[in-house]
């Protein structure tokens, strides 16, 4: 029975949960940096445990480009190490680096087209309910607290 179940789990996280997941993620990436922090962790969870992706994972481990972004966040990370500067500023360095760690990660969770185009649409579904907004609180037919109208969108300049 519980193998039936884990089989049945196995197949569907990587043929739903695992787009569905990235979906999730890419909706949040314009609107929150909490819910986008957590969607990636989740993703990243399911990924992770999927059979087909963890083995598609291990031979993008071997890919060059793959082997350059994980030396590069080690290089950081050393260099963090190393570094005189506050623990603080440390950890902001190493938050900025560890999407280097990310990216392999992604890669296979992307390599599905079905995750791409729901992630895609997902996306744009967002940058439009945003969009939408920030226009109906420009022109004064939403109101929201004295917030200004370009106030809607995420600062993306943080990264």
């Amino acid at each position: 029975m519980i193998a039936a179940i884990r089989t049945t789990w196995n197949t569907k996280s990587t043929h739903v949960w695992v787009p569905l997941s990235l979906a999730i993620t890419a909706f949040a990436i314009p609107i929150s940096s909490t819910g986008k922090s957590v969607a990636i962790v989740i993703s990243m969870l399911l990924i992770l445990y999927s059979p087909t992706c963890r083995r598609d994972l291990f031979a993008t481990f071997q890919q060059s480009w793959c082997k350059a972004s994980l030396l590069l966040f080690f290089i950081a990370l050393f260099a963090c190490c190393w570094s005189p500067a506050l623990l603080k500023e440390k950890m902001l360095i190493l938050e900025k680096y560890s999407k280097l760690v990310y990216l392999p990660i992604l890669a296979v969770g992307f390599r599905d087209p079905r995750a791409r185009r729901f992630s895609l649409y997902a996306f744009l579904l967002a940058m439009f309910m945003t969009c939408l907004l920030s226009i109906f609180m420009a022109s004064g037919l939403l109101t929201y607290h004295g917030f200004e109208s370009d106030f809607v969108f995420r600062n993306h300049i943080m990264t």
